[in-house]
């Protein structure tokens, strides 16, 4: 347990109990609070209530997306999030070719050339989903975009089980609501001179609670344009990342029998 889970669990947490349960002095607590809070998390705090966590009201980060699926996944080891990079895809893909291992994740709250299928351009503003996720499997290339599937019917079974949104699949890598895109994914890898798989980098745009463009609005729907609200994005991160993960485990086993 860090730090996030214990201010998760309820509103005015003493210094002590912190102290307590994470085994850490006053001078750490408050240094790791600052931490936080320099990532854009609203922490309040009153001598006789303690510490209150109000609202991460900054970009995505790292610690609460952990904090969020609080439990050990193969495709999630390593996180890194960004406020703007050109595309998770074409970062991610740097960062396999430098040689770093399976379950990275890179997220970006805003991408400028963030790109799909076809290498179409991608509008990825400010309350969005944008990430690319790093693979290393071992199986052979003409399996690879099996995963594609895999990974769509995620996001589909998400929103369906948990929003209560109904969505088709537009073969290979959408997601539609009422004929709208809401979400993609991309696939992309690298194979050696002996054609054996080096790595896959998979890219996945969700419309979640960003605003889209108005030329956007006749072809593209978002989570929060359905809902008419904004959901909890690092919640919906966490329930996705599980998905696949069980998923992911499942293709692997299969795949090696």
């Amino acid at each position: 347990m860090n730090i996030i889970n214990v201010l998760l669990l309820k509103r005015n947490i003493k210094e002590d109990f912190i102290s307590q349960l994470l085994n850490i002095s006053s001078k750490n607590i408050y240094k790791r609070i600052n931490k936080l809070r320099k990532f854009g998390y609203l922490i309040l705090y009153a001598p006789k209530e303690g510490y209150s966590l109000v609202r991460n009201i900054g970009p995505l980060n790292k610690y609460e997306i952990k904090a969020s699926i609080n439990e050990n996944l193969d495709i999630c080891k390593k996180i890194k999030c960004y406020k703007k990079i050109n595309s998770t895809q074409t970062l991610t893909k740097e960062f396999a070719e430098k040689g770093f291992k399976e379950g990275l994740i890179v997220f970006s709250d805003i991408q400028t050339k963030g790109y799909g299928r076809n290498k179409d351009m991608w509008e990825s503003n400010i309350g969005g989903l944008w990430f690319s996720i790093l693979l290393r499997p071992k199986i052979p290339p003409n399996a690879v975009y099996k995963l594609l599937f895999l990974f769509s019917n995620a996001i589909k079974n998400i929103v369906e089980e948990n929003y209560n949104i109904d969505c088709e699949m537009k073969w290979p890598n959408d997601i539609l609501v009422y004929g709208k895109k809401l979400a993609g994914t991309i696939i992309e890898m690298s194979v050696d001179s002996n054609n054996i798989l080096e790595w896959i980098v998979i890219g996945i745009g969700i419309n979640v609670n960003n605003n889209l463009s108005e030329y956007l609005e006749t072809t593209a729907i978002s989570i929060k344009s359905i809902l008419k609200r904004e959901i909890n994005i690092t919640k919906f991160i966490s329930l996705l990342l599980k998905k696949i993960d069980i998923l992911y485990k499942d293709f692997i086993n299969e795949t090696k029998q």
